[in-house]
């Protein structure tokens, strides 16, 4: 029959049949906005999305589910469709906590956040090719309606199962597959729901460990901004693990899996950099004799060193055809030296690793949203200086990185109030700032890092130029300290304002200066220029830390009576000011940094809405968590 008389026609069957409505195609994409990825690149994006499609490809002819629509049961009959579906269900989950793990070294550690929800539900079903522009094969009914519910009220990385489903299960021995929901789904026209989750599942024969993966990685010639050039290569040695009769609901629990991949990320970006570095400089230059550790005390308090401008402009770019890379040695070095970072992190729900490695992300993305209209051009801008200054975006991501090294867990104005050893050190300013530069410091100068000192200087100036950066990145991160915000701003006048005392060279430094200071800042508030749900994990985790300060009798005022405001008060003072001045910088892409600014606006008005709902029941989650 021709395509032309199905038009319109309706062929209805009476067959019963599972659906997973997993949503896969719009879901998954849609995730990366919700699970904290949503600054990855279009490139970015289409790479997970072509290798989802290759690897859950691998799993559909082994699973005899119906390809394009995700069901059992149909256009054969079957008898354990509920049976296949789960398993299906129970292995596409797998897969996604498999290669969201291994791309976390090329699109960063919050990519293991990315899960599906699943959905399933059994019964007869209405299907009919529809006319229109885009006539296509469709089902219809109330099966459908149902097993959209059972998604869209499920939970992140679990399979939500109907009663329907249920007793198909039961019904084949599979009992103990399932565990009731305590509370109850409501569904339109149909009224209180009992629904299941589903428990540990075996895989489907020959999914899971003797399937070929896809191989995601870097190959000869990949890009070292994005740390692929969109290829996937294909490796039976990839994701042979079995997972059968494991619970995979229990996969994200382990906290030193997440910072290993946390570290390997930081280490490549580095590593870049580290090249970058190489690249730049002349093999002439002489190389800084190894003092060991006899710098680390010449410094303190780092707050008095931080300088209005750095010199950019005076330093040399390098040449068209150089090509070098950093030492074997210095690579490996910078391994246990950020290992050695992510260890000195406290256990804190949001001054830890986790977040020290979203702020390092922020900046790596920022840098690469610098505007690139300018390249090759013999005019000189913030952003091309800081575009072909290794050095400086190395400074940059290594203070992000380290911003949290033995943070106390309190803001400063309590280390202040405590009078600590800390303030016998730091006075009352800056004191968790200067702390962590004074640590991560002392490490960097001990004798097991000689060669990535000398990857990274290897001239007196050169050391005291990267020390300058590194500082002024640091003490930027204090985005309280009132002194330095009334400086920073007015720098900003006198750097984008007409000055006629400043020459050319000097304002562009000072125009430099603060671009990179903007950036690190920017950064470390990323949270909230990025998709409610990432806005909303950060929250609660940094509101969890002051609750438990709270209690400890750190933190006088219950957290919970001030959030609300103080929060919209952050926006407002802090945040908005922070995006205007990236966008009336005009250092960056519009179209890259455009979202950072919707994504603030947004956040703003979600919070004055549900805010103080959410306050409420982030309190209820701290004191469940603490009894």
């Amino acid at each position: 029959m021709l395509l032309g008389s199905l038009r319109g026609a309706v062929l209805e069957t009476q067959r019963k049949y599972s659906l997973c409505w997993k949503r896969c195609t719009k879901h998954l994409i849609q995730l990366p906005k919700e699970d904290g990825c949503s600054r990855w690149k279009p490139l970015e994006i289409a790479m997970l999305r072509l290798v989802r499609k290759t690897s859950f490809g691998m799993i559909l002819p082994f699973a005899a589910v119906l390809t394009t629509l995700k069901i059992a049961g149909l256009p054969e009959p079957m008898k354990e469709h509920a049976v296949t579906m789960c398993r299906f269900a129970k292995d596409i989950i797998s897969k996604t906590h498999q290669l969201t793990r291994k791309l976390e070294a090329i699109l960063g550690p919050d990519t293991r956040d990315l899960s599906l929800r699943v959905g399933l539900h059994s019964g007869p079903v209405t299907a009919g090719v529809l006319r229109g522009d885009k006539s296509r094969f469709q089902l219809f009914g109330d099966t459908m309606n149902t097993a959209s519910r059972m998604e869209s009220t499920g939970r992140k990385g679990r399979i939500h199962i109907s009663q329907e489903t249920a007793d198909l299960l039961k019904a084949k021995g599979k009992s103990h597959w399932l565990k009731p929901r305590e509370d109850k789904v409501h569904a339109k026209g149909k009224g209180e729901l009992q629904t299941y989750w589903m428990t540990a599942v075996r895989p489907s024969k020959g999914t899971a460990g003797s399937v070929t993966e896809p191989s995601i990685g870097k190959t000869e010639g990949n890009s070292s901004e994005s740390g692929f050039d969109g290829s996937v290569a294909f490796s039976s040695s990839d994701f042979n693990s079995s997972h059968g009769g494991s619970d995979f609901e229990s996969e994200d629990n382990d906290e030193g899996d997440r910072n290993s991949s946390a570290v390997t990320y930081n280490v490549e970006q580095l590593a870049n950099l580290l090249n970058m570095i190489a690249e730049t400089r002349s093999s002439s230059t002489a190389e800084l004799a190894d003092r060991g550790t006899e710098y680390s005390t010449t410094y303190r308090p780092a707050l008095r060193e931080v300088q209005d401008s750095i010199a950019f402009t005076s330093q040399t770019a390098a040449p068209e055809d150089a090509f070098a890379t950093a030492s074997l040695d210095a690579l490996a070095q910078l391994h246990t030296f950020v290992s050695s970072i992510a260890s000195l992190h406290p256990e804190h729900p949001y001054h830890d690793f986790s977040h020290s490695s979203h702020t390092s992300q922020s900046v790596i993305k920022l840098f690469s949203y610098l505007n690139k209209e300018t390249e090759g051009s013999a005019v000189a801008t913030p952003s091309s200086i800081l575009r072909s200054d290794p050095m400086a975006q190395f400074a940059c991501v290594l203070a992000a990185l380290v911003q949290d090294v033995a943070h106390p867990g309190v803001p400063n104005f309590v280390l202040a109030q405590e009078q600590s050893s800390l303030t016998q050190d730091y006075g009352d300013r800056c004191i968790a700032e200067q702390s962590s530069v004074d640590t991560a410091w002392d490490l960097l100068m001990n004798k097991n890092y000689k060669e990535l000192r000398l990857a990274i200087y290897r001239t007196e100036a050169e050391k005291e130029r990267f020390r300058q950066l590194f500082v002024n990145c640091m003490m930027a991160t204090d985005l309280f300290d009132e002194q330095l915000a009334e400086k920073r701003a007015s720098l900003w006048e006198k750097a984008y304002g007409d000055s006629p005392e400043e020459s050319p060279d000097s304002k562009l430094d000072l125009q430099t200066t603060l671009l990179l200071e903007s950036i690190i800042q920017a950064s470390d508030m990323a949270h909230t220029m990025q998709h409610w749900d990432v806005y909303r994990k950060w929250s609660s985790r940094l509101f969890e830390e002051a609750y438990r300060a709270h209690l400890d009798g750190r933190i006088v005022k219950d957290p919970a009576e001030t959030w609300y405001n103080g929060e919209l008060t952050f926006f407002d003072t802090v945040v908005f000011p922070m995006t205007k001045r990236l966008a009336d910088s005009g250092a960056f892409d519009e179209s890259a940094l455009q979202p950072y600014l919707d994504f603030a606006r947004t956040n703003r008005m979600e919070w004055e809405d549900e805010g103080k709902a959410l306050v409420a029941e982030m309190l209820v989650a701290c004191r469940r968590d603490l009894e």
